[in-house]
């Protein structure tokens, strides 16, 4: 079963990956370290990051590595860290120091909705961690 996804409008295929469907990556105000998100070595890293980046160059680093999904990345210092299997209920909030960026895959994320006027917005990731039957 091919699945599909809106983005500014305009239906994609999930086998076609982020950037090339909207034409810009899925920014989150989140950092997902952990459980949010698998460590990817990224090229030229010196253990598991890359410093000294602008978010451009962080973000075609991980293009070019092998499995890298989505970076984390912090402004200050230009600290750029490679993820796959990006879980964003599971991620701390960036507190503005740090962002996810997902580029070439959709994350995993909680979806819930509870009668009106009580709406829990997609993604929790300091909320309760709900299930729905």
């Amino acid at each position: 079963d091919h699945k599909s996804f809106h983005c500014t409008g305009n239906p994609c295929d999930v086998s076609v990956d982020t950037l090339v469907c909207c034409d810009k990556a899925l920014t989150c105000d989140l950092n997902c370290y952990g459980d949010g998100g698998k460590s990817v070595q990224l090229k030229g890293a010196t253990g598991d990051q890359v410093n000294g980046l602008t978010l451009q160059q962080c973000q075609d680093t991980c293009i070019n590595s092998a499995g890298c999904e989505a970076v984390v990345f912090a402004q200050a210092g230009g600290q750029c860290w490679g993820r796959q299997d990006i879980h964003t209920s599971k991620c701390q909030t960036g507190g503005g120091y740090f962002r996810t960026e997902v580029l070439l895959t959709l994350p995993w994320g909680k979806c819930v909705m509870v009668g009106d006027p009580h709406i829990l917005t997609f993604d929790r990731p300091l909320g309760p961690m709900l299930d729905a039957l």
